[in-house]
């Protein structure tokens, strides 16, 4: 029975770290998010499962009783249920494993060693019918020993990343000639850059920043690897979740046009408030030289706000305003978006595959650059003609029983949530579902924005699907606001949520993904097409 136990408790605790590790990676092995995580539904139930309560119960019996060896046929079937349980979130969640990077796979032999090295120590150390004490002891610190460990790492790792930052930034000092464009914002970030650097590719070449790989050792990294001396211009998104990260980012690559996006309360539980979340990104301005050009989404308080502030040559877009460039006659379709840009006395119709009206202010962001670098409006707008929607960003697909499949899972904030939520309302006749988890680390903002979209998307949506209990209750009560409660469902198997949905859905309705849906869900419905 002892040697069972053992191989049980060893492919659970092998199960078990690969998830830590995994989860430790999501949180790009920062304190700061996963402490933010661990203040949600899903992380408390990640780390402190049903299980944990049973094996802490029958830990403080095994004091009192002066060992566990009475207990081990419980054990057993414990650690079976386990394992059985294992096999269940395979089959209907998906085992979630972390890509084994060096760092991963450091963090998941160590963690594996350290933990047969403290069971191996008490086979030693304890008294005969306590050995098994430490299985439940161990499995109760396993999510403690891979953070110890993540911690005993990042003095090393910082070492290493502080070796690639300073590589690259020497190789960007040897193009004095090249631009660098840095972009930032709460939101928009990414596709404001594949906007401008497929309308600047026409002409020049371009670097971009690959993917959302926005911090600064993504950035050394894509420059050590791609920067060479033909590139002319370097687009940079630069994205942060605390104050001074956005200037280390500028000491790399020294930026002399910055465009500021917008501030919402995304990350807030990160940032703190907005102010705060305002300085952080105000870094990329400040950077700026001072023949430098700032660009502001002219439509935001925050970002008007900081330009009072800004010492240098400024230039505001707009969608509502007359602004240095505005964007006036939106007429927002199924599968496309009109709209006039007006530059000084210019006006020009510009039209796009893109969907969504949350796409024209990233357009006119990269419009405000365009023409400082000689590009005329005409020029522009057939770059735009041409642009198609970048994976899962409001990507739209034909999908099972005839449906159309909008992808929006790549992020999500609440400026465009509600922007996506509204695109849905193009589509008259369909009935529209959202499958969404909601939005992570908007700290104390959270319940408010979370009620807010719960009451938009029951005035739109047929159905809601939350694939999370993190935010349903929120949901619920926003929903209720408008007597539309029993629209909002929960159902975190993504196995039993796509039974649901493909019960009710039929040709011609439209299903939006928004935020960070399980693959499995996406998958499912457009290849079943």
């Amino acid at each position: 029975m002892q040697n069972i136990l053992f191989l049980l408790w060893l492919i659970r605790t092998i199960n078990e770290l690969s998830f830590f590790v995994y989860l430790w990676q999501l949180k790009e092995y920062r304190l700061d998010r996963m402490r933010a995580h661990l203040t949600t539904l899903e992380g408390k139930r990640q780390v402190f499962s049903p299980f944990s309560i049973v094996k802490f119960i029958l830990l403080l019996f095994s004091i009192i009783f002066l060992g566990l060896e009475v207990f081990l046929p419980i054990l057993l079937v414990l650690y079976l249920i386990e394992i059985g349980f294992v096999f269940y979130q395979k089959i209907n969640l998906g085992l979630r494993r972390p890509k084994f990077t060096p760092k991963a796979s450091l963090l998941s032999i160590g963690s594996l060693i350290l933990v047969l090295f403290l069971l191996g120590l008490s086979f030693f150390k304890l008294p005969k019918g306590f050995f098994f004490f430490s299985f439940l002891l161990l499995d109760l610190l396993l999510f403690a020993l891979v953070s110890l460990l993540v911690l005993v790492l990042k003095p090393l790792t910082c070492f290493l990343k502080q070796r690639i930052i300073q590589k690259a930034k020497r190789k960007v000092e040897k193009f004095p000639h090249l631009l660098v464009i840095g972009i930032t914002g709460s939101y928009g970030k990414t596709s404001t850059k594949e906007f401008l650097a497929q309308i600047l590719s026409s002409k020049y070449q371009v670097l971009k920043t690959p993917g959302s790989h926005n911090t600064d050792i993504g950035i050394a990294k894509a420059i050590l690897s791609k920067l060479d001396p033909k590139h002319k211009i370097f687009v940079v998104e630069m994205g942060a979740y605390k104050r001074g990260e956005i200037k280390k980012i500028c000491q790399i690559v020294n930026p002399k046009v910055g465009i500021l996006t917008g501030i919402n309360e995304q990350h807030l539980a990160l940032f703190g408030s907005i102010e705060s979340t305002g300085k952080a990104k105000f870094e990329l301005i400040e950077a700026l030289p001072p023949d430098g050009l700032a660009i502001f989404n002219g439509d935001d308080g925050h970002c008007l706000q900081l330009a009072k502030n800004t010492k240098i040559k400024v230039k505001f877009y707009s969608l509502k305003k007359q602004m240095d460039i505005s964007a006036q006659n939106i007429r927002i379709g199924e599968d496309r978006v009109e709209f006039d840009v007006k530059v000084g006395g210019e006006v020009v119709g510009f039209k796009t595959s893109l969907l969504g009206r949350q796409n024209i202010p990233n357009i006119l962001a990269a419009v405000a650059v365009a023409i400082t670098l000689d590009f005329s409006l005409e020029e522009i707008a057939k770059v735009v003609s041409q642009i198609k929607p970048f994976e899962k960003a409001m990507t739209p697909s034909r999908g099972v029983k005839g449906t159309t499949i909008i992808d929006d899972s790549f992020s999500s904030n609440p400026c465009g949530f509600l922007s996506a939520l509204e695109y849905l309302k193009t589509y008259k006749e369909a009935k529209k579902f959202l499958v969404t988890p909601g939005i992570i680390e908007l700290g104390k903002a959270s319940s408010k924005i979370h009620q807010a979209l719960g009451k938009a998307a029951a005035e739109i949506c047929h159905k809601v699907f939350l694939t999370s209990q993190n935010f349903a209750k929120d949901f619920k009560m926003g929903a209720e606001k408008i007597g539309q409660k029993e629209k909002i469902l929960v159902e975190e198997s993504p196995k039993k949520l796509m039974k649901r949905l493909v019960r009710i859905i039929k040709k011609g309705d439209v299903v939006l993904l928004e935020g960070r849906v399980p693959s499995l869900i996406k998958k499912f419905l457009i290849s079943n097409f």
